[in-house]
């Protein structure tokens, strides 16, 4: 598996674990796909710096 297919499967799978009662069975899939969406989060945007706030929301998904 390449890793940008790799990186779209955690992503995927961290946003499915939301829903199940023992997420920390899969804490590592979880915390992997959090900081795939935060990373994504900070390339997509041309500021330099993001605000708490936008952190605090990303780290929510």
């Amino acid at each position: 598996m390449d890793k940008k297919t790799a990186g779209s499967w955690l992503i995927h799978h961290s946003s499915k674990l939301q829903g199940v009662n023992n997420p920390l069975s899969f804490e590592k899939t979880l915390v992997a796909g959090k900081a795939g969406i935060l990373l994504s989060a900070i390339s997509a945007d041309t500021e330099r710096t993001i605000s708490t706030e936008k952190v605090n929301a990303l780290g929510m998904v």
